[in-house]
């Protein structure tokens, strides 16, 4: 049979070129009877090696990803492994057998099919979600208890040379076949694009397409094939031209870096159009390198008092100039917005000497430095040299009232006489910004807005302050940020801003959260300032999302009351 494709939907971009290899799970056959009195022990022992050999598995799929995921990647293993070690669960299973007089593979199937079955009856979509992990910790556990080499036997057979195809992806399967470093998977239906084990693909670069037939995948078992992620199809019995220019592409040749240097310089745009533009946030100049090789369109948010977190004093003005200069050339003509530094209150350096126990958030940010003009002068005076350099622009952290603005403008203003009476050449126009990350400046925004060139909501401190959460205690946030009420705080701030014509940019984990995002762009936002490792993610989610159907979803969300009313909207809006 010559060469033909089969369409799917991309989950994971990438090229994947290999042979496909068939992999399919058999079904469980569990014994339903019951356990003879003096065999519960023995089933209780069963179950006991079950869980530590399954505990031990997720253990070791976490080890293996741990230095190439980022953390909030792989958090999913921790949820696995806090189940497996809950003793209410694993007594409960004890109980079965007991009471029951059930096999342990049966009392493992029961015990969890009661889970599900209780989560389907609260008609919560939310937590329904979770019942594609709950399917996969129960088969992996009683897997465990019947023994499945022939599973077993069919991995050991995988390799980097396949593309693997499966009939139903779930997390576990996504990571057992990720640490075999494989080409890709194709599969017929489970992870979504929003799912953990798409997270966790995209994190390991490896390509994925969803939505192909598994009949029609084991029809073309052994075939060569090129996966096609970019556009969401698989080429069989490739020709040879096809594989050779897929190559190109799949080892990073030449022609593969001209052709993302010329997309680099493309606006990023929804399905239907809607331009949007994704920025990074830097804390140091290799994150500055990660992103510059990337579908970036500038660094958002150069974080200068990470670049000099563990210096004994405060960099002195080369330092400082030297360090900006460095980051504005890697970037060439793309813009480079450097806030100045955030310190103070619960945010201590080295450099800063003793921490004052009494410290509160009245002292940090902006605030801060315009109570200590020198090292102020310093840090303006750095920033305006390397801006006659590059494409600068500056901002000031925690900005609470137009008056602070005023006040830095003038230490702009004699900072860049000072240089010009040296005669050091400076960046005389410099684009001035705000970071509103409080509700003193959410309240204030109107007037803020009428002193500076553009704004950038700091959502992380925003969402701490309105939750009345330390900043040291964020993780409890956690999905926080799709709270009807801090939505509407969102949206305000966007409304104000396009009011205003001045820019709006959204920081912090919100920017790269997908549901979040979409949220936040069908409420208006165009502008996303993310972590480097995320940029390439979140381009193809915006990509992959049509900006009128977004903004209704975002316009239910805003009326809704409690925060899993959003996310029920949204699981419903993905399927």
């Amino acid at each position: 049979m010559g060469e033909y494709t089969l369409a799917g939907q991309p989950i994971s971009k990438g090229i994947g070129i290999g042979e496909i290899f068939v992999y399919e799970e058999h079904g469980l056959e569990l014994n339903r009877g019951n356990v003879q009195e003096d065999q519960l022990l023995n089933e209780i022992e069963k179950l006991e090696k079950a869980i530590a050999k399954t505990l031990y598995e997720i253990d070791d799929l976490k080890a293996s990803f741990s230095k190439r995921l980022e953390k909030d990647e792989w958090f999913i293993f921790d949820a696995f492994r806090s189940m497996l070690q809950d003793e209410y669960f694993i007594e409960e299973i004890k109980d079965i057998i007991h009471h029951e007089r059930y096999y342990a593979e049966n009392a493992v199937d029961c015990c969890i099919g009661g889970y599900i079955k209780a989560i389907e009856s609260s008609g919560n979509e939310y937590a329904m979600q979770s019942i594609y992990d709950m399917n996969d910790i129960n088969a992996r556990i009683i897997r465990n208890i019947i023994g499945d080499d022939q599973s077993k036997v069919m991995l050991d057979k995988i390799s980097k040379k396949h593309v693997v195809g499966v009939r139903h992806l779930n997390l576990t399967l996504a990571a057992t076949l990720g640490k075999r470093k494989i080409s890709g998977i194709i599969y017929e239906a489970g992870a979504g694009y929003l799912s953990h084990a798409a997270i966790i693909l995209r994190g390991l670069g490896i390509p994925a397409v969803s939505g192909i037939k598994f009949e029609d995948v084991k029809k073309i078992e052994g075939a060569s094939v090129i996966l096609d992620a970019e556009q969401g199809h698989i080429i069989i019995n490739p020709v040879d031209t096809q594989v050779g220019e897929y190559k190109d592409l799949h080892k990073g040749g030449a022609r593969r870096s001209s052709r993302l240097l010329f997309r680099r310089n493309k606006p990023t745009c929804t399905s239907d159009g809607y331009k949007v533009n994704i920025s990074a946030s830097v804390g140091s100049f290799e994150e500055c390198e990660s992103a510059g090789l990337k579908n970036v369109a500038g660094i958002g948010l150069v974080r200068t008092e990470m670049l000099f977190a563990h210096y004994k004093n405060f960099p002195d003005e080369q330092e400082q100039y030297a360090a900006y200069l460095r980051i504005t050339k890697k970037m060439g003509h793309r813009p480079v917005m450097i806030r100045t530094a955030d310190i103070g209150g619960d945010k201590q350096f080295d450099f800063l000497g003793s921490v004052d126990s009494s410290a509160v958030r009245s002292t940090r940010g902006i605030k801060y430095t315009l109570t200590n003009k020198e090292m102020f002068h310093t840090q303006i005076k750095s920033i305006l040299r390397a801006g006659s350099g590059g494409n600068i622009a500056i901002s000031f952290p925690m900005v609470d009232t137009a008056e602070e603005i005023r006040e830095a403008k003038k230490v702009i203003s004699r900072s860049m006489q000072k240089l010009l009476d040296e005669g050091t050449p400076v960046k005389k126009k410099l684009k001035i910004g705000a970071f509103i990350e409080t509700r003193q400046g959410v309240d204030h925004l109107e007037s803020i807005l009428h002193e500076v060139d553009y704004v950038t909501i700091g959502t992380n401190d925003l969402l701490h302050q309105m939750m009345g959460i330390d900043r040291k205690k964020a993780a409890s946030l956690r999905g926080e940020y799709l709270h009807p009420k801090f939505l509407r705080v969102l949206k305000y701030c966007i409304d104000k801003a396009r009011k205003n014509n001045k820019p709006l940019n959204i920081c912090g984990e919100i920017a790269s959260d997908p549901t979040a995002l979409m949220l936040m762009l069908g409420m208006g936002a165009v502008s996303f300032i993310v972590n480097p490792s995320k940029v390439e993610e979140v381009n193809d989610l915006v990509k992959s999302l049509n900006y009128r159907k977004i903004k209704e979803l975002a316009e239910k969300a805003l009326i809704c009351k409690a925060i899993d009313e959003v996310k029920d909207l949204v699981i419903r809006f993905g399927r």
